[in-house]
């Protein structure tokens, strides 16, 4: 098993140690990153050979810094480019290439030093001019030979279509407003509550109906003088009927009895309805003290007592008022709270709650009307939901479906919010669906560096063996007569075609 470590810029020659001795594989590929300065030293490197080979251990780098490479290979330490080379590649040993082969490396060193100086103090008779042409020379000269071989230098277009998969998925997802950041390992995103408060008014018919009195039944009495004298019968005596429901009626007039005489006079029901409607001879007392004077009868019924039906208020009026009234709150408050959310924001309408703060009606249960009508003030808040922060938890859910060896394609990615699964509290549940196309993996370094200088043919095979395509791959070679792939990686251009 070969175990990867990536190093830091900032790890000294000492800390590099500590993590291969910590290493629990025997074969370890150390991840360079730039500038890191502890390994551009032929000394740091040597030690760190002669100390994994102490620990019996292979090691090798990934690395793209020139100068490290060049060192790395002199101590007889592996180098790749990338870490899928690093993977795949057989870690050799190899022997160490000396710097300088067959040569006293103090001597040349001494040498070189001394000929630092010398040109550093020139002499008597140095030709300046000269220099400077030369100088002149070279430059122009090198620049033509770096233009030229651009120009003819061969080039290569490799074009691959790597295979594709569609993964999908549903995912459960919680809107909690009280967290501040998305929480990935808990599937849950923050949300906020939106609130507001309104007054609304509504009314319906009342359906229960009732007989109310309207009309006073209207008749005369006679009434007979007991006495030897006048007697006077003022308006208003109350006269009723004496047997059943008892129903009473006052004289409209002023009536004078003459002695032993007698007279007749008006009379009305003192309640409106039918009950007024007495037959004859009922209305046989007269309340007072005229019960003593005189006598009195009804030969002729009564008559004119009527009612009407009316509507009246029942519990179950108000009770469905008061719904649907509930039910227009609800949605005025949806449709307000809508024009709070800012873009990219949602309310699940089952996240909504009215709290009525009061209710008034204009009648009472029992009271006759035809129509009820109610006043009510209430709060409606509901639960706000992102839905960018509800794609990011989903983008990242669906990276574990993606196949080993596989990418997503970012803007392949296609989302729809879901059923919401349940309200609890004020957090929402609820499912959002993804779907997105991956595909193969392309190390492009790799694979320039792997096929710089082959033939096309084997170039093709390589591709076609050791990557997952839908097509088969287009290698072109400018000039075409050429048929290898450069040598420089910078003149090879890789084009990846997702579909």
């Amino acid at each position: 098993m070969r175990q990867i470590i990536h190093l830091e810029p900032q790890d000294s020659i000492a800390t590099v140690r500590d993590k291969v001795e910590r290493a629990q594989a025997k074969e370890v590929l150390l991840v360079v990153p730039n500038k890191c300065e502890s390994l551009r030293s032929l000394v740091n490197l040597k030690l760190l050979r002669r100390y994994a080979d102490y620990q019996a251990a292979q090691i090798g780098l990934v690395v793209r810094d020139g100068e490290i490479r060049t060192l790395a290979k002199e101590v007889g330490i592996p180098v790749f480019f990338s870490v899928n080379q690093g993977r795949r590649a057989k870690m050799k040993r190899t022997k160490p290439k000396p710097l300088l082969r067959g040569a006293d490396p103090v001597a040349l060193a001494r040498k070189a030093r001394e000929k630092r100086i010398r040109l550093r103090v020139p002499g008597r008779g140095f030709d300046w001019m000269g220099l400077v042409v030369g100088l002149a020379v070279i430059v122009f000269v090198v620049l033509a030979l770096g233009v030229g071989s651009l120009l003819i230098l061969p080039g290569a277009e490799i074009t691959l279509v790597p295979r594709t998969e569609v993964v999908s998925g549903a995912y459960p997802v919680k809107a909690n407003p009280n967290i501040d950041e998305i929480d990935y390992v808990s599937s849950e995103i923050p949300a906020r509550i939106v609130e507001i408060q309104l007054e609304e008014t509504g009314q319906t018919a009342t359906t229960a109906r009732k007989d109310v009195p309207e009309a006073r039944a209207t008749g005369t009495v006679i009434f007979s003088n007991r006495r030897s004298e006048e007697t006077l019968v003022p308006q208003g005596t109350v006269v009723s009927t004496s047997s059943g429901t008892t129903v009473r009626f006052h004289t409209i007039l002023d009536l004078t009895l003459p002695p032993n005489g007698r007279g007749e006079v008006g009379i009305v029901a003192l309640e409106p309805g039918p009950n007024g409607n007495v037959s004859a001879w009922q209305i046989n007392v007269v309340e007072g003290g005229l019960a003593f004077q005189v006598d009195f009868r009804n030969d002729a019924p009564t008559k004119g007592g009527g009612a009407k039906q009316v509507g009246y208020v029942t519990a179950e009026d108000k009770n469905r008022l008061y719904e649907s009234l509930l039910q227009r709150v609800r949605q005025e408050g949806y449709a307000q709270i809508g024009k709070e959310l800012t873009e990219g924001e949602f309310v699940p309408p089952e996240s909504l709650i009215v709290q009525v703060l009061s209710e008034t009606y204009d009648r009472n249960v029992g009271d006759p009307a035809d129509v009820l009508n109610l006043s009510m003030r209430a709060k409606v808040s509901g639960t706000t939901i992102s839905t960018d922060d509800a794609r990011k938890l989903a983008s990242r859910l669906i990276q574990f479906q993606v196949p080993e060896g596989h990418e997503l394609i970012p803007d392949s990615l296609v989302f729809q919010q879901g059923e919401v699964l349940q309200i609890e509290g004020r957090t929402a549940h609820f499912s959002m669906q993804v779907a997105g196309t991956t595909m193969a993996e392309i190390d492009e370094d790799e694979i320039k560096g792997t096929l710089r200088g082959s033939p096309i043919d084997d170039a093709r095979r390589y591709l076609l063996e050791n990557l997952e395509l839908n097509a088969d791959p287009a290698v072109a070679v400018a000039p075409n007569w050429l048929n290898r792939i450069p040598w420089f990686p910078f003149r090879i251009s890789l084009h990846v075609l997702t579909g």
